[in-house]
């Protein structure tokens, strides 16, 4: 799913990484992948300004960040998201 799909307060974590070529001169470019963000468990705020904000639940409930609104940028992260599912409940 797209980020834009979601409303202000879905659980939501990425579960696909994002592709990108990196130019390696002579040899072409050869593809990467980015895999920041799968499997964490953020709380949709919105999307303005080409940004997506979320409050990050993903790291330890003792972290002092736990819960800390973060943003990051549309073009690089907008794709391959979905609702997030608690494994206790699996």
């Amino acid at each position: 799913m797209n980020l834009t799909e979601f409303k202000k307060g879905d659980i939501i974590t990425k579960v696909l990484p994002r592709e990108y070529s990196v130019n390696e001169g002579m040899f072409g470019s050869v593809k990467q992948q980015d895999v920041s963000y799968i499997g964490g468990k953020y709380e949709f705020i919105g999307c303005a300004n080409g940004l997506a904000y979320v409050n990050d639940f993903s790291c330890d409930k003792e972290s002092p960040n736990y819960g800390e609104k973060t943003k990051f940028k549309l073009w690089q992260y907008s794709e391959g998201w979905e609702k997030w599912i608690d494994p206790e409940k699996l």
